[in-house]
């Protein structure tokens, strides 16, 4: 059996549950629109329903796990964000689409990768040669 990874610290236990039952991506996308409220997964889409906001297809993998459940999605404030940030680095996502998750600059996420540890700054060989 597979071990899990650790979940980076400062990160909220909803957040990880929901990228754990879902993606990043989607978690990413409901704490953009939904951040710091509760909000009610019904178990089917209806037209104009709030879920669309995040897309039919986020919308749906949500559906898939949380349907008839309500969730509380947290805000991911300042620390969060750095940990949100870590995360991403260390899977590889580019600076503009970490922005664009994590709802920063660009610049904003340079500035955490340099006050990351050096183990947590190193570039992978992809983001490299693409500079």
């Amino acid at each position: 059996m597979a071990m899990a990874k650790a979940a980076p610290r400062g990160l909220p236990q909803a957040y990880i549950d929901l990228v754990e039952h879902t993606s990043v991506d989607v978690a990413n996308a409901v704490v953009k629109h939904f951040g710091g409220t509760r909000i009610y997964v019904p178990a089917g889409l209806t037209e104009g329903h709030p879920l669309l906001v995040l897309g039919r297809e986020m919308a749906l993998q949500l559906i898939a796990h949380y349907a008839g459940n309500s969730i509380d999605v947290p805000a991911l404030r300042s620390q969060g964000r750095r940990a949100l940030v870590a995360d991403l680095l260390q899977r590889g996502w580019s600076k503009a689409r970490i922005a664009r998750a994590a709802g920063i600059t660009e610049q904003r996420v340079y500035q955490i990768q340099r006050d990351l540890p050096d183990d947590a700054r190193q570039l992978d060989l992809i983001e490299y040669l693409a500079r």
